[in-house]
């Protein structure tokens, strides 16, 4: 699958009818509306840059969760006076590899993943092509009067009207020469492509992927975020991102902090079974708990990327441990160690005193902990007394109300065929003690590391 498409997030406008801050940074269910409408496109696989063109100032002093997501992956460029300027600037900031082009409104945070792909197949057979719904309402033309009032002057056709809205993707030579062209003013760019006489194709898409202007349409997202009127299967409200080579890894990181940070959920794939997880930290934990249905009396293990960094947390190896984790690590083996006393919440500690840790032996998640630089708090992607999913189609539907309102971030890498857990070994006291034998059988510790397996 070629990754050469740019997408221009044109975000340069002050948002002055709904007053205050810059309208693409306001939180909708607690989320930025800029990230939301980034989220579907740095997480779609053919998309190799994402150009976020923002106002001025705020190119040059960024929020926090913005400036920590660019990178190769997403480029902040400050705006122009005028939408065509906004975008022109975003073509420029686009590499030669970026042969497709995506236009797309900052203030549309719900896009979806299958509109969004295609829009982007359209483009691909040498067209424009935009994202659009059919006008549903009787539409009058109307004219004021000298005392003030509107009139119906007559009704309009509404067969074969269409509402456009974005993406709209082209070939990069077209939307580059016709911006070189244009000599009227437009309110989106597939117009200018009429107007010299190209074709435009039109895809169909949702009244959801609303844009937000008023304050009444503020209203109408934070419903949308928070799952009224969505199904599962919609982007925006379930972020779901591919996460099968090291370049996902390095592409998914900085929305996997920024995730993490705001205490929400992140859905992986391990060598056993789809796992939850969290940051380890009182919040995060209490929304796993919440989303597990699982009593804050049972902890949740841990995964690092490796026996350092559960040292740099505190936590102890005694020696049946450090054997253990040396004859099996990375791998499905979990040790319940000691330590981590004022550095790790006390929500993670078991009855026995330690905390359950395991070297994740899924090569890309323990690239991504690495990534993280601290532990990944770990349970299996299921409801109590139901079988783990199987894969990412399935956690959104154990999780619908969770996915629907983005409190619930997926990893997507491919269905997992049904393995046994991770075997479990407690290492607080002098004598090891097996708490749970899986992957791992009892027979196979005592063949690697003699007297001090359980």
């Amino acid at each position: 699958m070629p990754r050469d498409v740019g997408a221009v997030v044109v975000a340069a406008g002050r948002g002055a009818r709904l007053g205050g801050e810059l309208k693409q940074f306001r939180l909708i269910a607690g989320v930025p509306m800029l990230l939301r409408t980034l989220r579907p496109f740095l997480s779609h696989p053919e998309i190799r840059t994402v150009v976020a063109v923002i106002p001025d100032e705020a190119a040059t002093a960024a929020p926090d969760w913005l400036r920590s997501l660019a990178g190769d992956r997403l480029l902040l460029v400050a705006g122009g006076a005028e939408r065509s300027d906004s975008v022109r600037a975003g073509l420029a900031a686009l590499s030669a590899e970026c042969t497709i082009v995506l236009v797309h409104d900052g203030a549309r945070p719900f896009a979806s993943r299958d509109v969004i792909d295609r829009v982007i197949a359209a483009a691909r057979k040498g067209t424009a092509a935009i994202a659009a719904v059919p006008v549903t309402d009787t539409l009058k033309d109307a004219v004021p009067t000298p005392d003030g009032t509107t009139i119906v002057k007559r009704t309009v056709p509404r067969a074969g009207l269409w509402r456009a809205q974005t993406p709209q993707g082209f070939p990069r030579a077209m939307i580059e020469q016709v911006h070189r062209s244009a000599l009227t003013a437009v309110t989106d760019d597939a117009q200018w492509v009429e107007q010299a006489g190209g074709t435009v194709v039109l895809i169909p898409d949702s009244v959801l992927n609303l844009k937000v202007t008023t304050a009444e349409d503020l209203l109408l997202a934070e419903a949308i975020a928070g799952g009224a009127g969505r199904t599962a299967g919609q982007s925006g409200g379930t972020p779901v991102m591919e996460f099968r080579t090291e370049a996902d890894v390095r592409r998914v990181l900085p929305i996997v902090q920024e995730h993490l940070r705001a205490g929400k959920v992140l859905a992986y794939p391990t060598e056993t079974v789809y796992g939850l997880g969290s940051a380890p930290t009182d919040a995060g934990l209490e929304m796993l708990a919440r989303l597990k249905g699982r009593s804050k009396e049972k902890p949740f293990l841990l995964l690092v990327s490796g026996r350092a960094m559960a040292e740099r947390w505190g936590l102890v190896f005694p020696p049946a441990a450090s054997a253990l984790a040396e004859a099996f690590w990375p791998g499905p083996l979990t040790l319940v160690l000691p330590g981590g006393e004022g550095r790790l919440p006390d929500m993670l500690r078991g009855p026995e005193g330690g905390i359950a840790v395991r070297h994740t032996g899924h090569a890309l998640v323990a690239k991504l902990v690495a990534g993280l630089g601290e532990p990944l708090t770990s349970t299996s992607a299921n409801r109590p007394r139901t079988p783990p999913a199987p894969g990412p189609e399935w956690i959104a539907r154990i999780f619908p109300e969770e996915t629907a309102a983005g409190d619930l971030l997926i990893l997507d890498g491919g269905a997992l065929g049904n393995q046994p857990p991770s075997t479990v070994v407690d290492c607080t006291g002098p004598i090891p003690q097996l708490i749970r034998e899986g992957a791992l059988p009892r027979a196979e510790l005592r063949r690697a590391v003699g007297r001090l397996a359980p």
